[in-house]
């Protein structure tokens, strides 16, 4: 079980930020009447340790907040602008928040993840684009950090998590060669190597609308500050329960917690 010593210890090693842009991260999602997934997941990133954002809607995100940079890219092959821009100079990528269940969006996920080798969030609907039929045999690597509640799971493996949950996730995490973090009560994160941390300092001011897009934010701006993917999925979803306990027991939304973040920090030791 992750406990707050845990927490402390792990991020004390973060990276400092020389520069913004040793610490950037990059946000791909959104789509036609989901445009603020992504949103919650940058003003997250930037709040837990990026010192620069980027936010990319396929064929455009409108507004953002005048602390994060919107990077424009087309509705169609945007992975290929995306890889052929200046994507080398960020440190963590979260995809999927928002981005929507089309053809489009299945093969631009793939064609992406296939690609970059930095360490990658995949969350919400990036899930299924890579569901069952369309796994990589050869697994996805260390560096990509899966994020699904119980729904993407099953999409995800075929089937919903067993009883056994600590042990499926675990074989799961092998065979797909990824960092999973399946989200609930207890949300558990398992390396392909085996390793297995539990979270449990939730509640249920969690089962809110945009709280898993704030939660790939949170681990993204780990990432970004060099935080490995195991253990930054981990810190993630401790430090999100607890800035999330930190708010109002009634009327929280996903965006309280952004706002609490910094104080969850603080409160760890973690400059």
């Amino acid at each position: 079980m992750l406990e707050r010593s845990d927490v402390t210890k792990i991020l004390n090693t973060m990276n400092d930020r020389e520069h913004k842009w040793t610490s950037a991260c990059w946000v791909i999602g959104g789509s036609e009447g989901m445009n603020g997934a992504p949103l919650l997941s940058s003003q997250a990133a930037l709040r837990s340790g990026s010192g620069y954002v980027r936010v990319s809607t396929p064929g455009g995100q409108g507004e953002v907040p005048s602390e994060i940079v919107g990077f424009d890219i087309p509705t169609e092959d945007w992975e290929n602008h995306v890889i052929k821009s200046d994507f080398e100079r960020f440190k963590a990528v979260v995809v999927g928040p928002g981005l929507g269940k089309t053809e489009t969006a299945r093969k631009a996920v793939i064609n992406l993840l296939s690609a970059i080798h930095i360490p990658t969030v995949v969350d919400a609907d990036a899930l299924y684009a890579i569901g069952q039929q369309n796994l990589n045999p050869s697994g996805f690597g260390e560096h990509i950090v899966l994020t699904p509640h119980d729904a993407e799971y099953k999409y995800l493996t075929g089937h919903k998590p067993a009883t056994n949950r600590v042990l499926d996730v675990c074989e799961t995490a092998a065979k797909l060669k990824a960092v999973i973090l399946l989200k609930g009560p207890t949300t558990i994160v398992s390396h392909p190597d085996g390793r297995c941390l539990l979270v449990n300092n939730g509640d249920q001011r969690l089962a809110t609308a945009g709280t898993g897009d704030v939660l790939s934010g949170v681990i993204a701006g780990l990432l970004a500050r060099g935080v490995s993917p195991f253990e930054a999925a981990a810190c993630g979803a401790w430090i999100h329960a607890e800035a999330a306990n930190n708010c109002l027991a009634e009327g929280m939304i996903a965006s309280d917690i952004i706002r609490v973040l910094p104080e969850v920090l603080n409160a760890t030791n973690v400059g």
